[in-house]
């Protein structure tokens, strides 16, 4: 089994970006659909009328995207702030920024400001879980289950509430899910990954961050200084 130190790693394949929906939700009568997941290059959806589709792994947010909104990461905990300036897909707004923006413990918040609306994300901690037994190593044939268990690393512990599961090929083809932390196991069949190949895979500690403002469906999963389990080249039967 490989692991690997993900610290504050945002995985891009091609035009894939990794992104999270459910948990809190957004509120207030907004039209505008807010996806994203602040990690070590973060990402962030800017949708008018739109719809969160998160099993639909290549393009999880539809409708007609934002081009000009300003967005703002804030680390309240450094007194750091990032700006994620528009990227060349429409409606998605990605740090140009090397390094790490974050660490455990560390909050973070989001202000997103459009020509129509202020949308804000509450300060939300930056976990540090670490999955380790993970099985089965280097790849199976499916159906199989996949499971792990789950600690925490260092003498502080900053829970997370969910766990993010990605597995995703060089097309962007795959299969992601965020489920419990309490839950350590997931079944892949041919329903989940429907082609055979070899697939980069991801476990990865998150929690959701509140939204005000944004419509309801939006989120901003915030993850970091994890020790996931990780697989960069996990060969699916």
């Amino acid at each position: 089994m490989k692991k690997a130190i993900i610290g504050l790693v945002l995985v891009s394949l091609a035009s894939f970006v990794i992104v999270s929906c459910g948990g809190s939700t957004g509120g207030g009568g907004s039209n505008i659909s807010v996806l994203g997941v602040t990690s070590g290059s973060p990402y962030v959806w800017v949708m008018e009328n739109g719809s969160i589709n998160f099993a639909n792994i290549a393009t999880p947010i539809s409708g007609t995207a934002i081009t000009d909104a300003t967005v703002t990461l804030t680390n309240e905990t450094q007194g750091t702030s990032l700006n994620l300036p528009h990227s060349t897909i429409p409606g998605r707004y990605a740090s140009t920024a090397g390094g790490a923006f974050s660490a455990a413990g560390d909050k973070l918040a989001l202000e997103i400001e459009t020509t129509d609306a202020t949308i804000t994300g509450s300060p939300t901690e930056v976990p540090n879980p670490s999955y380790t037994n993970g099985s089965p190593a280097f790849g199976a044939t499916r159906p199989f289950t996949l499971s792990w268990e789950v600690g925490y690393q260092g003498s502080t512990t900053h829970e997370a509430t969910h766990t993010y599961i990605l597995i995703v090929n060089s097309s962007g083809q795959g299969y992601q899910r965020v489920i419990p932390i309490s839950q350590t196991s997931v079944t892949i069949t041919s329903a989940e990954v429907a082609t055979a190949g070899s697939y980069w895979l991801s476990i990865t500690g998150v929690n959701s961050m509140p939204l005000t403002g944004a419509k309801d469906g939006s989120v901003v999963y915030v993850s970091g200084s994890n020790i996931s389990w990780v697989e960069l080249n996990y060969l699916i039967n």
